[in-house]
């Protein structure tokens, strides 16, 4: 009799230690599927959404949406059918347009996006970016417009330089800060400082 208590309490604890794993796995175990996609946006894991909120700090503080994105289960982003898409032959994407704004990339031998070129009608940047050892941007470097007298062939008109302060389980940064050092012309005349944040839903 003493027997079967012994297996019957080892067969409950060893449950018990199996649902332990179980759920340690669930809430501590990092998902790092990657996709060309993801990699360009900066993330890893089975994401199905980001959006990226700004919180301006100043006189008039402030909070906007500065981008939302959508991936399907592939980790390819969702877009509409009239915005034209080039990739490379990695799969990377270089080009997104249509007929009002586009923006343009370029990457590293590790997929990291080194430049990115944003244009609309009427105005055109282009960011050059460095990354830290755990491949986050630290700093991006802002050429040509909104300065008029300065095509952006010759020197920036800003720098961000970036500090994170939280990441979720899957190592993608959820929140941190951005200094901006505007080095020549400005429509803001002032360096600023502003808080972006990450509300990402994964599949």
């Amino acid at each position: 009799m003493k027997r079967k208590s012994e297996l019957k309490c080892w067969a409950v604890r060893g449950l018990a230690l199996c649902c332990l794993c179980a759920l340690i796995c669930l809430y501590g175990c990092k998902d790092d599927f990657q996709a060309p996609d993801l990699q360009t946006y900066n993330l890893k894991g089975h994401v199905k959404s980001v959006d990226i909120n700004v919180y301006i700090f100043g006189e008039n503080e402030s909070t906007y949406c500065k981008e939302h994105l959508e991936f399907d289960k592939n980790g390819k982003r969702i877009l509409d059918s009239d915005i034209n898409v080039k990739r490379n032959s990695g799969g990377y994407i270089i080009l997104i347009k249509d007929d009002f704004e586009g923006e343009e990339f370029e990457y590293d031998g590790n997929w990291k996006v080194i430049s990115r070129k944003e244009w609309s009608t009427s105005t055109q940047t282009e960011r050059f970016i460095k990354y830290d050892e755990d491949g986050n941007p630290i700093e991006s470097e802002i050429y040509g417009e909104p300065d008029p007298e300065n095509s952006g062939n010759d020197k920036p008109y800003g720098k961000n330089v970036y500090e994170y302060i939280d990441t979720d389980r899957h190592g993608n940064w959820t929140l941190r800060s951005v200094d901006r050092n505007e080095t020549t012309y400005t429509i803001y005349g002032e360096d600023r400082r502003w808080m972006e944040e990450r509300v990402i839903v994964y599949y």
